[in-house]
């Protein structure tokens, strides 16, 4: 569960460096993990910053980038069920259907339109 601010003076201009988020399992309380928060606009900039290089790269290197990714996701779907189900209260077959629809499991199965290089250079980035 998480606190909500009534007064966003509490949030509005103020640098986080020492908040933490805290996530507990609804049905015992426990804490399942925490971390500090981070800087959003930050790392928006940066993602807008590298898309220009990212959509120069070939067609064939995006994809398998994202095959990458998917393989790392997939590694560790069990642990990363296992975290949803815990975390949100959802039943462990509905988290693992989750872990799947991350990891793209058709990616294999795309059209190259879905990955086109001008539908990649064209898209906005955050």
């Amino acid at each position: 569960m998480h606190r909500q601010v009534k007064d966003t003076s509490e949030v509005v201009g103020r640098t986080p460096a020492t908040a933490e988020l805290v996530s507990t399992e609804p049905a015992t309380g426990k804490k399942l993990w925490s971390g500090k928060v981070g800087d959003a606009p930050a790392e928006v900039a940066a993602a807008r910053a590298a898309w220009p290089a990212w959509a120069a790269h070939s067609h064939a290197y995006r994809i398998e980038s994202v095959r990458r990714f998917a393989n790392v996701v997939r590694k560790k779907e069990s642990e990363f069920a296992e975290l949803i189900a815990r975390e949100t209260g959802k039943p462990l077959w509905e988290a693992r259907t989750e872990v799947g629809a991350v990891v793209f499991r058709d990616v294999g199965r795309r059209s190259s339109s879905d990955f086109s290089s001008s539908r990649l250079s064209a898209a906005r980035p955050l």
